[in-house]
Order: structure tokens, then C-alpha cells, then sequence
């Protein structure tokens, strides 16, 4: 009899053991953050793929910098058929010709890396200077 009872609470310790041991495992699987880069379209991941290894983004603030601007640059791929480009100045307003100015370098430099300028729209924004 006394056999058969430390079966029992063998049998139970090791049923609580595995059942803690599977819990443990499931709860971490759930709060695992999704990348959300593993669920894009393969054409989008071709085309961020292609941007930086062409590192056009490196050019463009390059030209950028050239021509004397001061800037935050911000890209995001949104389809196969989209690319966002922001531009942001630290001006309190941009005047049109700045715009224009910044957009066409934009574009220049898309062009040079053989890249379809029509799939990129061109953001220029300004964020106020912040004085110390």
C-alpha cells in the first residue's frame, strides 16, 4: 500500500512539474513581440533590400549636406509601389523654392541609382529649433 501511494504522488508531482514546464513555455510564445518585417510582402522586402544596398538614403543626405542643409531624414517602404521620404528642416517655415530645391535633389539622386522616381513622395516638413 505505502508503494502504490508514493506512486501516486510521483505520478502527481511529475503531472504538475510537466504541466508548469508547458504553461511556461506557451506563455512565453504568446508575449513574443511580432516582426513585423516577417510578415511584409516579398516585394516589399525586396525593394528595402534594394534602397539599402544601394544606400540611397546615405547619398541623399549626402547632396543634402552639400548644398549646406541641416535635416532630419526619416523613409519608410509602405507598398511595392510607395516609398514615403520625409525631409525635415529646422526652420520655423519653409519657403516653396526650399521645397522645391530639396525634392529636386531628392529626386536626382533616385535617378542616378537608376530607381523609378515615381515611386517616392518627397516630405519636406520643418520642426522648430529647440534652444538650450
Amino acid at each position: 500500500m505505502k508503494r502504490s501511494k508514493f506512486i501516486g504522488i510521483g505520478v502527481i508531482l511529475m503531472c504538475i512539474i510537466i504541466g508548469t514546464f508547458v504553461f511556461y513555455i506557451q506563455f512565453n510564445q504568446s508575449t513574443e513581440l511580432v516582426d513585423f518585417n516577417k510578415i511584409k510582402p516579398k516585394e516589399v522586402k525586396q525593394l528595402e533590400e534594394k534602397l539599402s544596398e544601394t544606400e540611397l538614403m546615405l547619398e541623399i543626405g549626402e547632396k543634402l549636406y552639400e548644398k549646406r542643409y541641416t535635416f532630419g531624414l526619416e523613409w519608410e517602404v509602405l507598398s511595392k509601389e510607395k516609398v514615403d521620404i520625409v525631409v525635415k528642416l529646422p526652420k520655423e517655415e519653409i519657403s516653396e523654392d526650399t521645397i522645391n530645391e530639396v525634392k529636386q535633389i531628392v529626386n536626382e539622386v533616385v535617378t542616378a541609382n537608376n530607381i523609378e522616381p515615381q515611386l517616392f513622395e518627397i516630405e519636406v516638413k520643418n520642426y522648430p529649433k529647440v534652444d538650450n
